[in-house]
């Protein structure tokens, strides 16, 4: 399972140094046998920058094609879950990096 944070559907969508690993990190997220998971503040998150950015019509079709993923599940972000995320970041990030 990987969870896809508002950064990686960002540099997805926006050239950046970072965007070819992002699309990579989705499309492998976007498969049967790894699977994705996001948070409904990932799809706030994208949404405001889209928004700023872009305009509204564009925020929404792309939180709507962020929903659309087959293998990527949006699941309701609980204590437990922050706390589990927040320990796995803490573990495979070094200060100031986004892997």
């Amino acid at each position: 399972m990987i969870f896809l944070d508002s950064w990686v559907w960002l540099a997805y969508l926006v050239s950046g140094d970072t965007d070819e690993a992002a699309e990579a990190a989705t499309e492998r997220a976007n498969t049967p046998a790894e699977g994705g998971l996001i948070a409904p503040t990932v799809l706030t998150d994208v949404s405001d920058r889209v928004r700023i950015v872009a305009d509204e019509a564009t925020a929404t079709e792309t939180v709507r094609a962020m929903r659309e993923y087959e293998y990527i599940d949006s699941a309701p972000l609980i204590d437990e879950v922050a706390d589990d995320a927040a320990a796995l970041r803490y573990k495979y990030s070094a200060p100031g990096e986004r892997d």
